[in-house]
């Protein structure tokens, strides 16, 4: 009995957020040799984080980088200038 008058007490200072599945968006960090500053203070995301996460992913700097993209949950997506070229060709042909 208790426990359920704390969970009825607890309850309704809980904020409710109902799902939204378009949230959150994918945040551009880095393009084309430069960094998005605002986004990146929005985000939380340091220089540093985006640099292990690249060394993660086989990536010795950013001069390789064409885009870094902020996904869910942190998660990072690299998009390597080689690739971005390959992308850009198949779109043209």
């Amino acid at each position: 009995m208790v426990f359920t008058q704390a969970i009825l007490y607890w309850l309704p200072k809980v904020p409710f957020k109902p799902w939204n599945p378009d949230s959150p968006s994918p945040v551009l960090l880095f393009y084309q040799g430069k960094f998005i500053a605002s986004a990146m203070r929005d985000e939380h995301i340091t220089k540093e984080e985006m640099l292990v996460t690249l060394l993660e992913n086989g990536v010795a700097s950013f001069s390789e980088v064409h885009a870094v993209i902020l996904r869910t949950e942190k998660r990072m997506d690299i998009i390597r200038k080689a690739e971005a070229k390959d992308r850009l060709k198949v779109k043209g042909a």
